[in-house]
């Protein structure tokens, strides 16, 4: 039923941001072993991505969902065991560890007192989770990207943040928006950024079509006055 989806959901979203966490610390220099003794050089867990986690500093990540729309997690803690607030629900993984299976690994943990393992597949940003029925596919939005997106509009106008292609165009000149709607959304640097209205209003001119390049700072939609 829709309980039991929503809690396999839970239960995927809450072993992909582990194993982010988990691939992340392994990541740094001073990570010693596993848990299963296999060294962090040769871990699935192992890839230098630049992430800068590995201690409890609280820590907000945004997944993709494909097919599934965007979660938010809210996570404390560090090296396996982990407090998420998913999506507003409150969740507790605890002693998170994987073990290598050829480019992949078997994370096994504690959701909430109960016991997982999945198949877990990192590739840069992207994790796949599969437990044996059912598959996930999740793309982790980096920070600073929806930091851009959000820069991209203020005032009157929203601004391309970079130089990119448009990809879709949500709205069209007359329609009514609201602040933080959706309006467009770009693809640079190989990111997916959405592009949002700084402001309620109606849309006077969308300037650009989908498949357009574009310059950074170009002006995509302006807002009436």
């Amino acid at each position: 039923d829709a309980a039991q989806a929503a809690d396999a959901d839970d239960a995927a979203l809450a072993i992909a941001s582990a194993a982010l966490l988990l691939a992340e610390h392994a990541a740094q220099p001073q990570a010693s072993a596993d848990g299963d003794g296999v060294p962090p050089g040769a871990s699935p867990w192992a890839a230098r991505d630049g992430w800068r986690i590995g201690t409890a500093a609280p820590r907000r990540v945004v997944l993709d969902q494909a097919g599934g729309g965007r979660h938010v997690l809210h996570v404390a803690g560090s090296a396996g065991d982990y407090r998420m607030d998913i999506d507003g629900r409150l969740h507790e993984v605890q002693g998170a560890r994987a073990g290598a299976e050829g480019d992949a690994a078997i994370l096994a943990a504690r959701l909430d007192g109960v016991g997982l393992r999945q198949r877990v597949v990192v590739d840069g940003h992207r994790v796949q989770v599969h437990d044996g029925q059912r598959r996930w596919i999740f793309t982790q939005v980096v920070a600073h990207a929806e930091g851009l997106a959000r820069a991209a509009g203020s005032g009157d106008r929203v601004l391309a943040p970079m130089p990119g292609r448009v990809v879709v165009a949500r709205v069209q000149a007359g329609d009514r928006v609201v602040q933080d709607q959706e309006v467009l959304v770009m693809e640079a640097m190989k990111m997916e950024l959405a592009l949002k209205a700084p402001r309620d209003g109606v849309v006077a001119e969308l300037r650009v079509h989908e498949g357009d390049f574009v310059d950074a700072d170009a002006v995509l939609v302006v807002l009436e006055p």
